[in-house]
């Protein structure tokens, strides 16, 4: 019996993994597609022109479709190998990260060393009040460090700048507040990495339902292993 158990949960951690990150690899490109779709509705062509040296909807759907594949390659795999009760297994770990995923997405902030944090607001377009001219502060505001282990801070950080140096090079005032507002939410839209500082705290109920969730996985692996 602690035999089966110790495998149980060793292969439930295995599930555990694979499946969150299959799960988060699909909602986060079809998050970023949708969210994209919106900001670029709302821009000038001026704007659009920028936006299109940065993101390319065909990769973005690209990796949507791989990832799809994948999941679906997945549990394919897990049906041969063993049987249907896996599978309802990684299912039910795959849905109950779904919530979890959004509300991170939405919500958290991005993670970097004290080093890359330090640098984001010294930089120079910090400092001449670039940043702080987008209703966002292109996510670079302190309260968007969330953690130091990342790298999303960089990578918004130095979007960003690319981003500032593109709009003037094409005539954009990026010291006007609307003008560099819809900038600032193409920077965050293209650069969410979701890191939520204490996650018990800042989403308990979604956190809960998500924990219940992967925890009633483990005894329906149980069951599949060795009872079916």
């Amino acid at each position: 019996m602690i035999t089966q158990f110790a495998i149980t949960f060793g292969a439930w951690l295995v599930l555990l993994w694979a499946s969150i990150n299959l799960m988060g690899m699909l909602v986060r490109e079809l998050t970023l597609i949708s969210e994209m779709k919106k900001v670029l509705a709302k821009g000038s062509p001026t704007f659009r022109k920028v936006a299109a040296e940065f993101y390319k909807p065909s990769e973005e759907k690209r990796t949507n479709v791989i990832a799809f594949i994948l999941i679906i390659v997945f549990l394919g795999v897990l049906y041969y190998l063993w049987n249907i009760g896996v599978v309802i297994a990684a299912v039910l770990i795959m849905a109950a990260r779904i919530p979890d995923l959004l509300w991170e997405i939405k919500h958290g902030g991005v993670g970097g060393s004290k080093e890359v944090q330090a640098d984001a607001l010294s930089r120079s377009n910090a400092m001449i009040g670039k940043y702080a001219a987008a209703q966002n502060g292109y996510g670079l505001a302190f309260e968007n460090f969330q953690s130091e282990k990342g790298g999303g801070l960089l990578l918004r950080l130095n979007l960003a700048d690319a981003v500032i140096a593109s709009a003037e090079k094409n005539g954009i005032d990026t010291s006007n507040r609307p003008e560099a507002s819809l900038l600032g939410e193409f920077v965050v839209a293209k650069t969410r990495e979701g890191k939520v500082r204490i996650r018990n705290r800042n989403m308990p109920v979604i956190y809960m339902l998500t924990l219940l969730v992967d925890l009633a996985a483990l005894p329906v692996l149980w069951y599949a292993l060795y009872r079916i």
